[in-house]
């Protein structure tokens, strides 16, 4: 075991030239690629996440849940990704004439998102600190736009069909109201039941006043019968006048029932009538129901339809503002380049060219120690 130690020292000791070169030549590199490495300028804007509200229309009832960390998140990421995407890196490459590919656009913009935070940091880098300042705020405004605009999409799909749907319920609910209008026409009615309401008063007035005349009739019948009794009676007593008066009084009451008699007979005709007419308006209730409940369900439906496309249109106005993405902090110019460390390079350079070395040194020696045992032998077979 010790021998065995002793070798491998040895062997790296034998060749630590080797590696004191590698060192030596990864260190220089380091330092000579840092030391011309152009100074770049970074730019920061720092958004606030909020829970979005869900950018669906519901054509029915659901049960809204609580916002979630993982919704933000999920915001968060998307915001992030448009912020990479190569779609908003040459939508601020021609709002602002840079002359570099979207491929070296992405390399000196990217987005950072904290673990556990409602924040999005877009950092931009460029040559000279105003660059910077206005690529990191235009690119933001871009990709907000951008971001909302895909937001909206689903939206407004469903904006698009509901107006189709309340098309189709507008001309439902003309047809219902033609459908009612021509009834009215037709039947000479504006309202089923406050007719057959009027017509059921009047029914009920008429039978009453033909219920009283009755009763006039039978008391105008009982004094007409009671003066002609008192007239004959009259009469036999050989008393004249009274008689006459008597006959007079019985005349009189006579012509009462008569006159009542005629007027209940004018009054029955006007309830047979009344009562037809009532009969004809019931006779058309089912169909004016039916009517009726058409035109309330189509207008009921216009109505909802009407206050989905009123929602739609909110919902994605909101969702193209993107208005649960804040920004908090704007781009500001900076005033100092990055700077770039090189001790954090250096460190794991000189850490992996040690371990080159030691594996060299160990290639080195195994190359060496073969060919001395090649070349003994050759001597010994020489002598």
């Amino acid at each position: 075991m010790e021998t065995d130690l002793f070798y491998y020292l040895r062997a790296i000791l034998r060749w630590s030239w080797v590696t004191v070169i590698l060192v030596a030549a990864c260190a220089a590199a380091i330092v000579y690629t840092n030391a011309n490495v152009p100074l770049e300028y970074e730019s920061t804007v720092k958004l606030e996440v909020a829970a979005p509200e869900p950018d669906e229309v519901t054509l029915f009832s659901t049960v809204r849940t609580g916002a979630t960390r993982d919704e933000i998140s999920a915001v968060q990421a998307d915001f992030a990704g448009i912020v990479r995407g190569a779609i908003t890196a040459k939508m601020t490459i021609d709002t602002l004439g840079l002359n570099m590919s979207v491929q070296d656009f992405q390399d000196k913009v990217y987005a950072e998102i904290p673990p556990l935070s409602d924040y999005v940091y877009v950092h931009a880098r460029a040559d000279n600190p105003q660059d910077a300042a206005t690529i990191a705020r235009v690119h933001t405004e871009n990709s907000l736009k951008y971001f909302g605009e895909s937001r909206a999409k689903t939206t407004t799909v469903r904006r698009d069909f509901i107006v189709q749907q309340l098309q189709i319920a507008a001309a439902d609910l003309t047809a219902a109201r033609d459908a009612l209008l021509r009834f009215q026409t037709k039947n000479g009615t504006a309202d089923l039941a406050r007719d057959i309401q009027q017509l059921q008063d009047t029914l009920r007035s008429l039978r009453l006043d033909r219920d009283r005349d009755a009763v006039e009739i039978e008391r105008a019948t009982a004094a007409a019968n009671y003066f002609a009794a008192q007239a004959q009676k009259a009469t036999a007593d050989n008393d004249t006048a009274a008689a006459s008066s008597y006959r007079s009084l019985a005349a009189a009451n006579q012509a009462t029932v008569e006159g009542m008699r005629s007027a209940v007979t004018r009054l029955n005709e006007l309830i047979a009538q009344r009562e037809n007419e009532l009969l004809s308006l019931v006779s058309l209730s089912a169909e004016y129901d039916r009517i009726q409940t058409d035109l309330q369900r189509a207008t009921n439906n216009y109505n909802f339809l009407q206050s989905k496309l009123n929602e739609a249109q909110i919902k994605e106005n909101d969702a193209r503002t993107a208005g649960f993405i804040q920004i908090i902090e704007p781009a500001q110019v900076p005033t100092r380049p990055q700077q770039v460390s090189t001790r954090s390079m250096l460190i794991p350079g000189v850490a992996a060219s040690l371990v080159a070395g030691v594996i060299l040194s160990f290639i080195l020696e195994y190359i060496f120690f073969t060919a001395r045992r090649k070349r003994g032998r050759t001597g010994s077979t020489t002598a």
